[in-house]
């Protein structure tokens, strides 16, 4: 197992189907230039999923935090704040995607899992789940309505093709 950035680690070029990355990528320092490390790593037709943050929930969601009741429903939900180093909404990853070669880029929302933690009091589990079914079913039936143009939900799922 290799650990590190994609620019840091000597990886040999087209050599693999897919790469995954799962909410580090709003980290990254450099995301772009890992962007294109990744194409160069990747296969003709390897493909790069990844979940990230989205950016225009948490810009939309604020004033919902300003209500007790929203900061207790979204620190629940470890949507409270936006705590990336970077910000990126589907808009601004498709064209960071093109930018670096991917030649197709399909963006959508990440469907919200309830956690199975027991340790937490039966009415608190309830709060997360209605809470996040809430969510999922707003986001996904904008997602549908729109045409994929309005994806809303906390979180993007994105498969970028080589």
């Amino acid at each position: 197992m290799l650990q590190g950035l994609f620019s840091d680690v000597d990886l040999p070029l087209e050599h693999f189907n897919a790469v995954t990355a799962w909410l580090v990528y709003e980290n990254l320092p450099s995301f772009f230039e890992e962007t294109r490390k990744v194409k160069d790593i990747l296969r003709d037709g390897g493909v790069f999923a990844l979940k990230i943050s989205n950016f225009d929930f948490y810009k939309k969601m604020r004033f919902l935090l300003r209500a007790q009741a929203g900061r207790i429903i979204f620190s629940r939900l470890h949507i409270m704040g936006y705590p990336y180093q970077f910000g990126f909404t589907p808009r601004s990853l498709k064209d960071v995607f093109h930018r670096a070669g991917f030649s197709q880029v399909g963006i959508g929302n990440y469907h919200l899992h309830t956690s199975l933690n027991s340790d937490l009091k039966p009415p608190v589990q309830r709060l997360e789940k209605v809470s996040k079914d809430v969510i999922n079913t707003i986001s996904g039936s904008i997602e549908v309505a729109s045409g994929r143009r309005n994806i809303i939900g906390p979180w993007l799922e994105v498969y970028a093709k080589k």
